[in-house]
């Protein structure tokens, strides 16, 4: 499919559709933004591809530019797409912080903001959300899907009331509670690579490959740290190539267009994607894992969350099994 061009033989069609654009609009964009695909983000939309399709195009209309390139492999942001995502996610934000106050101010509970990293598995926080649901039945709750630096300053922002991410680094003014051991680590390679027949891969057999991670830029600290921990755990690599996005396609795509090695956690084997672009997951020994994921919030949280944080608290413990003692009673903090 080649890439979009707005164009229109309706002038005044054209024009009217540059005058709107809705906040709906928005949200569908960041989907597709941040799955990199219109079926996926559909998906979780819960609408039918062709409306998100259509939808996106008139995004595209109405401001005048090409925000993706679509392709039969899926779709890669434009450099008017990324900056469009950055000052649109800003506007959604803006926007709920202000539903927030006004249902607030009304006596209507606000939702639960919460944060998550794109590549942590789902059921983490469907988890968890259930959890504090058992406390809490009539939370609601809406999701940012963020990288854990974009989190911690969204939670002293104010923008977000907690965040679920691995944590690697302490950060200052933040608290952070246990959800779940880190999962363990897995290679993924093209099929057709010579280590793909390879049943069980070890440091040696990985030494002169080059390794697939997410792009520098979005967490450095980060990055820089898990590379230690994969070196102190045995694993040196030839080299490093940085993907072109955050999401599980991005790395895949990657792994196959420079015939190299990604470490992903073991639930990528369920990604449909993996079979379509032919690559294969093979184990590692010794083992390598993921940092705990964590959920934080502000240790000086807005007054309106106070009231949540005992069942935030409690879904913590829950989920990590802990005894009763662990939890901490909300007046003591």
């Amino acid at each position: 499919m080649r890439d979009f061009e707005p164009q229109s033989n309706d002038n005044e069609s054209r024009n009217s559709a540059r005058r709107s654009v809705s906040l709906r609009q928005l949200r569908y964009f960041l989907a597709v933004y941040e799955d990199l695909h219109f079926g996926h983000a559909a998906e979780r939309l819960r609408i039918a591809q062709p409306a998100l399709s259509r939808a996106v195009r008139r995004l595209e209309i109405a401001i005048g530019a090409s925000l993706l390139e679509r392709s039969g492999r899926g779709v890669v942001p434009t450099d008017a797409g990324r900056r469009f995502a950055e000052e649109a996610a800003k506007i959604l934000a803006a926007f709920d912080r202000a539903v927030a106050e006004a249902r607030s101010s009304g006596g209507t509970s606000p939702p639960l903001r919460v944060g998550y990293v794109p590549y942590l598995p789902v059921d983490v926080l469907t988890r968890f959300v259930g959890a504090i649901r058992k406390n809490r039945p009539d939370l609601r709750t809406t999701v940012a899907h963020l990288p854990s630096p974009d989190q911690v300053a969204a939670l002293r922002r104010g923008d977000l009331d907690i965040g679920i991410f691995p944590h690697s680094v302490e950060y200052a003014d933040i608290e952070v509670h246990d959800l779940s051991d880190g999962e363990n680590l897995a290679a993924f390679l093209d099929r057709r690579h010579p280590l793909a027949s390879t049943d069980v891969l070890t440091p040696p057999d990985l030494r002169n490959e080059a390794l697939v991670v997410f792009p520098r830029s979005v967490n450095p600290i980060g990055l820089e740290l898990w590379l230690a921990s994969v070196r102190k755990g045995g694993y040196d690599f030839a080299g490093v190539i940085e993907a072109s996005g955050l999401t599980s396609r991005d790395l895949f795509l990657s792994v196959r267009e420079h015939n190299a090695v990604l470490l992903g956690p073991r639930w990528y084997e369920l990604n449909g994607d993996l079979e379509a672009l032919g690559l294969v997951v093979r184990p590692l020994d010794p083992p390598l894992a993921m940092w705990k994921t964590v959920v934080a919030w502000s240790t000086d949280p807005a007054q309106s969350l106070a009231p949540l944080l005992a069942a935030v608290r409690e879904a913590a413990r829950e989920l990590r099994g802990a005894p009763e003692s662990d939890v901490v009673d909300d007046e003591a903090a």
